[in-house]
């Protein structure tokens, strides 16, 4: 690594990032590995939020289904109510 490099980063940088810079450039900190795991764990949660949204989708439509059929057989019984002459 050049000095004169080194030289600038600690003239123009505090002290906590110019040593974050030394050990980036340097290969110690690999900040890409972070990224990677970042953007990996990123992915989890958005296919976890996606499958939750399916899921949601889903039991909307259950819902729905269960609410035509209650109306359905309320609707049944007040017919069967009236033709059996029971008010």
């Amino acid at each position: 690594m050049d000095s004169a490099l080194v030289g600038a980063i600690l003239q123009n940088a505090g002290v906590g990032a110019a040593i974050m810079v030394v050990l980036i450039l340097t290969g110690v900190l690999d900040p890409s590995r972070n990224t990677k795991r970042a953007e990996e764990d990123s992915q989890k949660w958005h296919d976890a939020w996606e499958k939750s949204q399916t899921e949601n989708v889903e039991l909307r439509l259950t819902v729905s289904a269960q609410t035509a059929r209650a109306d359905t057989a309320v609707e049944a019984t007040k017919r069967l109510t009236e033709i059996l002459g029971h008010k």
